[in-house]
């Protein structure tokens, strides 16, 4: 906090972070003073926001009317860890629904890209980017680092918590998710007519640009080729 002359002693552990992934921020070396707390010799002094662009565990104390705080210790993940990792338009027979059998409706693939789980909870997916109102999940899934969920995109929200409430268009039409509704979407994606059990996935799976594929793989790792 830069007012009042409040300021915060930080020290870091991550990978490639220093002062070029740091931007935005002031930055001097600070050598806390022997009545001030010591918590190593990368402590620094910062009096404007943070911003952070990779994962980084963060061990700060702030000063507050000449008080330093207790040592905290956070870990933080810059930037969406789920994404929109695979899409089927068309599904004919590749993956039957689980909770009515003989249906096989269209579906989205999520996976957590990141090095930490996430809860799922209140994240939303639509087939419109302006939608005000998107299709919410509305209980706690913790979804693993690597992990991947399978949303039935079958208009049918009732049949369970991982059914959408709208359909994709096998001509084509775009799939968007939002960390919540009415927040900026955090991933997109849009596609044209893809074909009967074709599917269109990330490759390599979860970081990869986007390529249509006959050999979907609902719920699991993309193939490293199409």
């Amino acid at each position: 906090d830069g007012e009042g002359g409040d300021h915060a002693m930080v020290a870091w552990s991550g990978p490639g972070l220093d002062r070029q992934v740091i931007d935005g921020a002031y930055l001097a070396e600070y050598t806390p003073p022997t009545q001030t707390p010591q918590i190593g010799q990368s402590a620094l002094l910062y009096d404007q926001p943070l911003i952070l662009t990779d994962t980084v565990r963060v061990r700060a104390r702030t000063l507050d009317e000449g008080r330093w705080s207790g040592l905290v210790e956070a870990e933080y993940y810059a930037g969406p860890t789920v994404v929109i990792n695979e899409i089927m338009a068309d599904n004919g027979r590749t993956i039957e629904d689980p909770d009515e059998p003989g249906e096989y409706p269209d579906w989205i693939e999520l996976t957590n890209a990141g090095p930490i789980a996430v809860n799922l909870e209140q994240m939303a997916l639509s087939d419109d980017c302006d939608d005000p109102a998107p299709w919410r999940i509305n209980a706690p899934i913790i979804l693993e680092p690597g992990e991947h969920l399978v949303i039935w995109a079958d208009g049918d929200p009732d049949q369970g918590l991982c059914h959408a409430d709208f359909k994709l268009d096998r001509a084509g039409e775009a799939v968007v998710l939002f960390e919540m509704a009415g927040w900026p979407m955090i991933d997109q994606v849009h596609f044209g007519p893809l074909g009967e059990d074709v599917s269109l996935g990330r490759i390599p799976d979860g970081i990869g640009a986007w390529s249509v594929t006959a050999r979907p793989t609902p719920g699991s790792a993309n193939p490293s080729m199409p």
